[in-house]
């Protein structure tokens, strides 16, 4: 959908085996929010929207966010655009005052019930720190949700799926995660995001812990294949979040050798798992990963 490709994938879901959308990141700046020289595939309404999200800052003194061009848009798209996203960077303890709420409210569309359920969601003092991540949107600039960066759930929610598979992540995978909200929507979905060095290195430790003895590291060579399948492996082996059968159809899905793999996961309002969404990466980087 856009004219290069920086970050794109094809992404199913594991329930139906089915292709949903293809989703495509580029920097607002290589697009046409920033110079009338790139594909115009925004309405104006959304573009006005996007506009106001990437230039989003606080009204007090002393507060800033920064309102670079190299922020991103993500979109969701078929045959047409179904949902953009961009860049925001707002943290939430910096919107409690009544007039930086009121401003939020009127340039980001933010409403109340998504904030009271990310309060009561993490745990004390956690909602302090939280960070909206990004925005979302319709094709006509609505704003539909949000995301916002992990903090430690409140210890009501400990003994959910939710709660079990965030545990599990913290304690032993090192992967980038945000949560996505909705609009009228009591649950919520986890997007992983995990690394794909080739080169990973481990420290030795003592035996009686985790004390490091020395910084001497060594290094061992991965191949794409094995650590996207390692990570296939994990959702049967540690995490529990799918069958044998889920991870051979997730390892049916590639055709070339670089391409990656990520889960993102739908939670109800009691937090039990709906379904997961498959993100085969496709192109990363403006390098094509396909035959």
């Amino acid at each position: 959908m856009f004219s290069e490709e920086l970050d794109v994938s094809k992404v199913y879901r594991l329930s139906t085996k089915e292709i949903q959308y293809t989703t495509a990141s580029m920097w607002a700046v290589c697009t046409s929010i920033a110079s009338d020289s790139y594909d115009e595939i925004f309405t104006d309404s959304a573009k006005s929207q996007l506009i106001d999200v990437l230039n989003f800052d606080y009204i007090s003194k002393g507060l800033e966010v920064s309102n670079s061009m190299t922020k991103y848009i993500d979109i969701c798209y078929n045959d047409t655009i179904e949902k953009i996203s961009a860049t925001c960077g707002v943290l939430i303890s910096s919107i409690v005052d009544p007039s930086e709420w009121e401003n939020a409210v009127a340039v980001l569309d933010l409403n109340r019930d998504i904030r009271e359920k990310i309060v009561a969601l993490f745990d004390i003092p956690g909602p302090i720190n939280v960070g909206i991540s990004e925005m979302h949107m319709d094709v006509d600039g609505n704003i539909t949700g949000l995301n916002t960066s992990p903090r430690v759930l409140d210890p009501a929610h400990k003994d959910t799926q939710l709660g079990v598979f965030m545990k599990s992540l913290a304690d032993r995978t090192s992967c980038k995660v945000t949560f996505e909200h909705t609009k009228g929507d009591s649950g919520l979905i986890v997007h992983t995001h995990r690394g794909y060095t080739t080169r990973p290195y481990t420290l030795p430790k003592d035996t009686t812990g985790d004390r490091i003895l020395e910084f001497k590291h060594s290094k061992k060579k991965w191949t794409k294949i094995q650590s996207r399948d390692l990570w296939i492996d994990l959702m049967v082996s540690r995490y529990a979040m799918m069958s044998d059968e889920d991870a051979a159809w997730c390892k049916s899905l590639f055709d070339h050798d670089e391409q990656e793999i990520d889960f993102s996961f739908e939670f109800d309002g009691d937090y039990n798992l709906i379904d997961i969404l498959v993100s085969k990466r496709e192109a990363k980087d403006f390098v094509s990963w396909r035959p």
